[in-house]
Formats: C-alpha cells, structure tokens, sequence
C-alpha cells in the first residue's frame, strides 16, 4: 500500500508529525461541519437499536408468563410508541440537511437502509 509508510513509519520525523497534524485538523473541520447531520445518524441508530431491543423481547416466550418485573409490559409497550413515533420525525427532520451536507461529501455516506 501507497500511504503504508503514512500509518507506520520506519522513523519518525517532523514532516510525519506536520501530516498528522494537518489530517487531524482536516478531519476535525469535517466533523465540525457535519455535525448536525452526524447528530441525526446518532439518533437513528439509537432508534434502531430500541427496535432491535423490542423485537428481541417481543420474540421471547416468556414475556407473557407473569414471571417479569412489574412494569415490564408498560415499558415495552413505551418503547413500541417511542419508536414508532420517532423513526419518521427522524427520517423526515434527516431531510433537509441531507440536501445541504450530502453534495459536499468526497465519498458515499449511507444513512438510512433501503429496508428500513
């Protein structure tokens, strides 16, 4: 690899410190710039995992039994409104500023799957 000598140079030497640098720096301004974005992205994997986390409970045979913690069946059906009413707000607010981030991209940022 081309960039090898980049990630793990035989020597270290100022240069190398002053490409870190700049990378870092780099890197920093494009986080910064998509933050609102990235803030998005966090709130749908938080949804998506209450989702996997409710599917899992809702797929256990046990659940119905009477032998869970009082309050369970409230919670779960708490968390069943959360994220049925969170998933579009969070696709649709995700919109707009994907119409202004997405073009100034340098390379392909999924966000939502085609499935979901």
């Amino acid at each position: 690899m081309a960039d090898d000598a980049f990630h793990r140079p035989a020597n270290y030497t100022d240069e190398l410190l002053e490409a870190h640098e700049k990378e870092l720096e780099r890197l920093q301004a494009e986080a910064a710039s998509k933050r609102e974005l990235l803030r998005f992205v966090a709130q749908w994997l938080d949804i998506m995992d209450e989702e996997r986390e409710l599917l899992a409970i809702t797929q256990d045979p046990s659940r119905l039994t009477g032998r869970r913690p009082p309050g369970a069946m409230l919670a779960e059906e708490k968390m069943r409104k959360r994220v049925t009413i969170l998933k579009p707000k969070v696709r649709l607010a995700r919109a707009p500023a994907s119409v202004f981030v997405e073009p100034m991209l340098t390379y392909h940022l999924p966000l939502f799957s085609d499935s979901s």
